[in-house]
This record gives C-alpha cells, sequence and structure tokens, in this order.
C-alpha cells in the first residue's frame, strides 16, 4: 500500500514538472516573438480622463458648455495605418510609430444633441491626451463671416502649431481647395511631411502613404482640423479588400458546415431527449445556457457607448439605441440556443459510447461535483496548454512573416478599453468563445466524428480544420494562414480533449483568449483598478481550482435518481428479460450491454438494469 501511494505520488510529480516545462516553453516562446509588439502601448489615459480633457478643451478654445451635449466615448485604433505599415515594415512599424510620434491608440470623444446637426467630435491620444483631431459639424446652411485664403491659411498654421510636437517647417503645403456654400465660403488646406513617402510594394508604382496636416476653415472659425493623419493609396484599399474576399468565402464555407453541425445536433438532441441521462444533465445545461446568455447581455450593456457614437441625430436617441440592441440580441439569443443544443447532443454521443472517457462532458460533475480536488489538476493541465497554445502561435506567425509575408492587426490587443469596464469585456469574450466553441468542437464535432468515421485520428484532424475555418474572417493576410494557425491549435486543443477531458479544454481556450483579450491592461500603461481586475479574470479559473481544492467535493459518480416513469419502467422490464435470457444462453454482460447501447436502447435504463444483474451476480 506504501509502495502504491510512493509510485502514485512520483508520477503526479513527473506529470506536474511536465506541464511547467510545456507551460515554460511556452511563455518563452511567447515573450520572445510577441511580447515587443506590447512595449509601444501607451493607455495612460482613461475613459474618463478624455472626457474630462475634451470637454476642457471645448470650452476653453470653443467658448462651448459641454454640459448642454449629450457625450459618447469610445476607444479607436488607427487600424489604416496598422494594417499598411504591418504589410509595408513588418516588424518595424513600431519604429515608425516612435520616430514620428505617432500616437496609433485614440480616444475618440462626440458631443451631440438629439435632433440636430451641429456636433463635436475630438480624437485624443491614449498616451498623453493630446488633441489630434478637433471637428466641428455645422449645418451646410450655417452662415460664416468671409474672410480670404491668406487670412484663413495663417489662422489654421497657428491652431496646428498648438501642438508643440507640430513642426510646420518639416511640411509643405499640398493642397488648397475652396468649397462655396450658400452663405459661406470653407477653406481645406493640407500639408505634406516632408520625410514620410512610404511604399507598400516594390518601388513607387503603386502608390505611397503620407503623413498629412489638415484643417478647414470658415469664416474666423477652424471648423476642423488633423493634427496626424496618415493616408495610404487606393491601391493598398483595393489589394486589402481583394484579400479580404477570401477570408469571407472561406466563413461562408464555415457557416455552411456550422450549420450541418447545429442540423446534427439537432437530431441527437430530439431522439435521445427523453433519455434519463440526457434529462439528468437538462437541468444543468439549462441553467448554463440561461447564465451564458445573461452574462453576453451584461457584455453588450458593458460596451453601450459604442452605440451611441453610432447615433445619427437625425433620429430619436432612445428608439435607434432600442433597434440597435435587438439587431445585437438576437444573434446572442441564436448563440445560446446554439450552445445548449450542441450540449445536449454531445451527452447524447457520449452516453451512446463506449469509447468517451468519463470526464468528457458535464454529466460526469454533475453526478459527482464540480468542486473536487481534481479540478485543481485539470485546470492546471488547462493553464499549460494555454501557454502552450501562446508560444505555438507566436512562433507560427514569425514563421510565415519570414516565409510568405504574413501580417496582421493588433486591434484584438485594446479591443475591450471602449468598454466601461474592461475586464469584463474580456471575461464576456473569453467565456463566449470558450464554451460555445469547445462545446460544439471539441465536445461534440469529435465525438461525432468518431462515430461516423471509426477514427480517432480523422476526427481530430477534421474537427481542428473546421474550428480553423471559423477563424478566416479574422484579419490576417493572406487569409489562409490564419486557418492554418488556427487548425494547428485546434490539433492541440483537440488532444488535451480526448487525453484530459473537457475542464483542461475550456480552460486552456479561456486563458489563451483572456490573455490577449486583457493584454493592454497587463502590459501597457494603465490605472492599478484595470491592471489589477484584468489580472483577476486571468486567474480565475486558478482561484476555482483551489476552492475546488479547499471543498474537495466527491469524484464518484451518484446513482441516478430520477423516477422511471410508466413508459420507461415497462422498457426496463422488457429489457431485463431479454437480458437474462441471453445471460442464460451464455452472452456476456459486457457485450450484451454495448449491444443494446448499439441498437438506440436508453442508456440510463441499460445501466439501471445491467448494474443490478451485475449486483445479483457479485
Amino acid at each position: 500500500m506504501v509502495l502504491s501511494v510512493s509510485v502514485q505520488n512520483h508520477s503526479s510529480l513527473r506529470s506536474a514538472i511536465g506541464f511547467a516545462s510545456v507551460a515554460a516553453i511556452g511563455c518563452t516562446l511567447w515573450f520572445f516573438f510577441s511580447f515587443p509588439q506590447l512595449t509601444t502601448l501607451h493607455l495612460s489615459i482613461q475613459r474618463e480622463e478624455a472626457l474630462r480633457l475634451a470637454a476642457s478643451y471645448l470650452k476653453d478654445q470653443s467658448g462651448v458648455d459641454p454640459a448642454l451635449y449629450q457625450t459618447a466615448v469610445v476607444f479607436s485604433q488607427d487600424d489604416e495605418a496598422d494594417r499598411y505599415l504591418q504589410k509595408a515594415l513588418g516588424a518595424r512599424a513600431g519604429e515608425f510609430f516612435s520616430s514620428y510620434d505617432y500616437e496609433f491608440s485614440r480616444w475618440a470623444v462626440r458631443f451631440f444633441r438629439q435632433g440636430e446637426k451641429e456636433e463635436y467630435y475630438l480624437l485624443l491620444g491614449a498616451g498623453d491626451g493630446r488633441v489630434l483631431r478637433y471637428l466641428h459639424t455645422i449645418d451646410d446652411n450655417a452662415a460664416r463671416q468671409d474672410t480670404n485664403v491668406n487670412d484663413a491659411r495663417a489662422l489654421a498654421e497657428r491652431v496646428l502649431s498648438g501642438d508643440p510636437r507640430v513642426d510646420l517647417l518639416r511640411y509643405e503645403l499640398k493642397d488648397v481647395a475652396t468649397t462655396r456654400l450658400d452663405h459661406r465660403t470653407d477653406y481645406t488646406f493640407s500639408w505634406k511631411h516632408r520625410d514620410v513617402d512610404i511604399p507598400w510594394t516594390v518601388g513607387k508604382k503603386d502608390g505611397t502613404a503620407k503623413l498629412m496636416l489638415e484643417a478647414v476653415v470658415s469664416g474666423g472659425e477652424v471648423l476642423s482640423y488633423h493634427r496626424a493623419h496618415f493616408v495610404v493609396p487606393d491601391g493598398f484599399t483595393r489589394y486589402l479588400d481583394r484579400e479580404t474576399e477570401a477570408g469571407r468565402l472561406l466563413s461562408l464555407l464555415f457557416f455552411i458546415i456550422y450549420f450541418v453541425i447545429l442540423l446534427s445536433a439537432i437530431y441527437q438532441a430530439v431522439r435521445y431527449l427523453h433519455h434519463l441521462a440526457i434529462r439528468e444533465a437538462r437541468p444543468f445545461l439549462n441553467w448554463m445556457s440561461t447564465g451564458f446568455f445573461v452574462l453576453m447581455v451584461l457584455g453588450v450593456g458593458n460596451l453601450f457607448e459604442t452605440f451611441v457614437m453610432e447615433y445619427p441625430t437625425s433620429q430619436l436617441l432612445w428608439p435607434f439605441l432600442s433597434r440597435t440592441l435587438l439587431q445585437v440580441l438576437m444573434p446572442i439569443f441564436f448563440i445560446t440556443v446554439g450552445l445548449l443544443l450542441v450540449a445536449i447532443g454531445g451527452e447524447c454521443l457520449r452516453q451512446r459510447s463506449s469509447e468517451s472517457g468519463k470526464k468528457d462532458g458535464f454529466l460526469y460533475y454533475i453526478r459527482s461535483s464540480f468542486f473536487s480536488r481534481d479540478i485543481l489538476r485539470r485546470v492546471g493541465i488547462g493553464y499549460a496548454v494555454g501557454s502552450l497554445l501562446l508560444g505555438v502561435q507566436a512562433a507560427i506567425l514569425v514563421f510565415g512573416q519570414k516565409t510568405v509575408g504574413v501580417w496582421s492587426e493588433s486591434y484584438w490587443i485594446t479591443q475591450f478599453s471602449s468598454a466601461y469596464v474592461p475586464a469584463l469585456a474580456a471575461l464576456v469574450l473569453s467565456i463566449k468563445a470558450s464554451l460555445t466553441e469547445e462545446v460544439t468542437y471539441r465536445a461534440y464535432v469529435i465525438p461525432q466524428l468518431k462515430a461516423w468515421t471509426g477514427n480517432w485520428v480523422v476526427a481530430v484532424i477534421v474537427s481542428a480544420l473546421v474550428w480553423g475555418l471559423g477563424h478566416a474572417g479574422y484579419l490576417i493576410f493572406p487569409t489562409w494562414f490564419r486557418c492554418v494557425e488556427m487548425t494547428v491549435l485546434g490539433v492541440i486543443l483537440a488532444i488535451t480533449y480526448i487525453r484530459w477531458g473537457l475542464v483542461s479544454v475550456i480552460v486552456a481556450h479561456y486563458f489563451f483568449d483572456v490573455f490577449w483579450s486583457s493584454a493592454g491592461c497587463l502590459w501597457g500603461q494603465v490605472r492599478p483598478l484595470y491592471f489589477y481586475s484584468s489580472l483577476g479574470i486571468v486567474l480565475l479559473p486558478f482561484i476555482w481550482g483551489v476552492v475546488s481544492f479547499w471543498i474537495n467535493g466527491t469524484e464518484k459518480e451518484r446513482l441516478f435518481t430520477l423516477r422511471l416513469n410508466r413508459k420507461e419502467t415497462f422498457n426496463a422490464d422488457i429489457l431485463r428479460a431479454f437480458v437474462r435470457e441471453k445471460l442464460l444462453e451464455g452472452e456476456g454482460l459486457d457485450s450484451l450491454r454495448q449491444a443494446c447501447l448499439n441498437n438506440g436502447w436508453d442508456p440510463a435504463i441499460v445501466q439501471d438494469v445491467f448494474s443490478k444483474e451485475i449486483a445479483k451476480k457479485a
């Protein structure tokens, strides 16, 4: 007995060392290949300060009382500049931002009133809060006093020079345009930076990107100005659209496949809906789906200001917001229904299969406990695999950059900065992705493919390919490379699911997504509250594991507690008589049990009958 415990402890120690080594390898790869792109993040200015700075600027420079306006504040990035520089300069894109003090991350602040065209829009640098762009929108019929082009230019230059980082001597006048309206004349000026002329192909035959200053003057007022406008050539925009079309076509193929998966899950759920095992799992799955939907709704509310930013003032505000929210909530509802269906379908498949592991689905934990000490071990495996995913992804992207010129957007690093609570937004996305995708592509598709093909290798590769196709819409170029990248990660997740079960694979996927979704708050310059809340959601599964270890719930499955109805009791009696007859003929219990499952008998009834026969023989 002592020897057995010693061997078990030694095996556990070796496993822990092995997973720690896997995590270390993943983190090392990520640190060398992906971390450098985070070093340029400067997010010192947060939402409240951005609004305060914008309101102060509006009051001091324009004499406008901000209190008379409704506001919307969202975080934005110059995606156009990011795409172009990633394509043209690759890893050296960060050098451009630092060399020209270009604020890639910005806060957009809007001051508006319902029913009025006049409004104010400001872009502020997320690193230092300086105003990068100012726009005063007025009606075309609004009158302004006349002025000449020279006075208008002098006014524009004076305003642009208000930022000490703008050196007009480094710019040359590019264009002057005059727009004559009924009651005013608008002058538009643009200046080009003398040193910025960046081609995106060999030579300059397809155009070059330019760094511009722009201003519009009407009367004695600057209606708008842009202190850092990165202008890309039209040829690049058209090229990007063609490249994106390939991703759209791959996404269309994925949606067709996903529809087939959903139909298959509906078939499984309907056919076996009244099996006792599914009846036992259904209450938990219903509550899980309900909680999932509520969390998604909270996530929508957390990003409320992004909807306000899109509000056209010619419409009524609250009807517009109501319509917009309904349009957002309907897909969430269907995603929730889809999650429930594939979860039920997966449990059906596992109950009918003798090759599925007990911990491959939810039913084992429903019958035992979600708070056993084994949970901590599986959570630890999930973190190790998640770390490996980060490292493998980083290595694949570097390989792609060097071999086929892969380049990608980096919007996902700070994509949730617009949220009232960035950590909540990252949590919502990570739970949505990890739960829906792992329940669908691992816990349902893998056993279904295994049932159809009889081959685990085929099931792993095909499920990973389908999952990879589902990411074709992400802006990485060439678009097919994202499918390759995610297919490789999908194989790792599939192996994790088959070897260590559902908890480990969900935690691995969750950690991968929540880490990247929180990267801006974890590695950028942010206030302590945002850092610690982001760290908290990254550690959420670990907290669950520690609590589970302390509670030490049972790992032993409880027997069915559902009462049989008259029809089920009748079927159980028939099966019992059939089994006893076959046993008298010399049939084995195991082969009989599998034959009953293969012929569509309710697994719960099969277990009830055979457990009693086994007890009798014992």
